[in-house]
């Protein structure tokens, strides 16, 4: 019986170890991930514009023969123009308007001018708009002084909003910046993610599978990002053009309405039915309702073509991984959920492919 207790003792020891080994390496991931947890969303939004904009960068490298730093660096100066003066043109106009506005107000010469009576035939809520509407026409003051708990409790929701917008958007700045450090060493980069992945799934599918995420992630950036780009440029020249007013601020909101995957009409219809109402039929603003109406609709032509293109799976998988993606984690997830969506799937459908070796067939009887 002495052998069979030393072995058993042995085999105590053996699993003692593993166990110890093991509870100090999940220790340490866990301390790692909390170190580094402050700056995953960083990282995932650089490494994400990295990839997005590294055949950018590649095109400069070729075309102009800078050496990799100062190619990377002329892509970010590039991108950060395109994104600050949008946003700098926009903020001028929200401030000329809040100025515009308070003049008014000091000056008492603005006044609300009495609801109409249709108003009133307003479906749910019309009484409520029209009896608001004409207490506000004969004093404005007593109105605002009424509801001046509700307007404090708005103003700290829209100041928090703002609060919270201005983060995100110094944190995409400095993503932009830390992607040019990133597609200055894309070649070692690229490498790195294929040993990463043929460590995980084989030496087989780990380059693929490298290559399914990084064509993903363009893909979505094209046939998501750049088609609301695309569509916020085509409606936002026409409501330049044309005068509307705030065409600014209608652009951003098409902006936001292509990335979040609602229909531009939501703003389209909206400001044709308000120049048609102001300025009537004519030529001018029948073609600017044909054009308005078109560009609104430009994103369901559009979408077949670049949603999906260069990627291996089917375009309905990175549709619903974008739009599931966001759900679950914002603007992030619209581009994670695509690419863990189509993992997922080429991965599913490479396990359906495996073939069950043959049984032998039963002898006869």
């Amino acid at each position: 019986m002495q052998p069979s207790i030393k072995l058993d003792s042995a085999r105590s020891r053996g699993l003692l170890d593993v166990l110890i080994k093991a509870g100090l390496v999940a220790a340490l991931v866990l301390f790692a991930f909390q170190v580094f947890q402050p700056f995953l969303e960083l990282m995932l939004w650089s490494v994400i514009l990295a990839v997005t904009l590294y055949p950018l960068y590649q095109r400069i490298k070729r075309g102009s023969g800078f050496k990799d730093g100062y190619a990377a660096t002329l892509v970010v100066l590039l991108v950060l123009v395109v994104l600050l003066v949008p946003i700098y043109l926009v903020v001028m106009s929200i401030g000329e308007s809040v100025d515009h506005l308070v003049s008014l107000i000091r000056s008492d010469s603005w006044s609300v001018p009495v609801p109409p009576d249709s108003v009133a035939n307003w479906p749910l809520i019309g009484p409520k708009v029209h009896a608001l509407w004409l207490s506000a026409s004969e004093n404005l003051a007593d109105v605002i002084a009424q509801w001046m708990p509700q307007l404090k409790s708005a103003g700290r929701t829209a100041l928090g909003a703002a609060a919270s917008a201005g983060g995100a958007f110094l944190l995409f700045v400095g993503a932009i910046i830390i992607s040019g450090v990133i597609m200055a060493f894309g070649d070692r980069g690229e490498i790195a993610a294929q040993r990463i992945a043929m460590r995980i799934s084989g030496e087989e599918r780990g380059k693929p599978l490298a290559t399914l995420c990084t064509a993903t992630i363009r893909a979505v950036a094209q046939g998501v990002i750049g088609i609301a780009f695309i569509q916020m440029l085509l409606i936002g020249v026409g409501f330049v053009i044309k005068g509307v007013p705030g065409a600014g601020m209608l652009a951003i909101l098409i902006l936001m309405l292509g990335i979040a995957q609602a229909p531009a009409t939501l703003i389209t219809l909206p400001v044709i039915i308000y120049v048609l109402n102001v300025e009537g039929f004519t030529v001018v603003t029948i073609v600017f309702a044909v054009y308005t109406f078109v560009a609104g609709l430009a994103d369901n032509v559009l979408k077949p073509l670049l949603l999906g293109r260069g990627v291996d799976v089917p375009m309905p998988v990175v549709l619903i991984g974008a739009l599931g993606g966001m759900v679950v984690k914002g603007i992030i997830g619209l581009f994670l959920g695509p690419v863990i969506l189509a993992v997922t799937y080429v991965l599913f459908w490479q396990w359906v492919a495996l073939q069950v070796p043959e049984q032998p067939a039963p002898p006869a009887a």
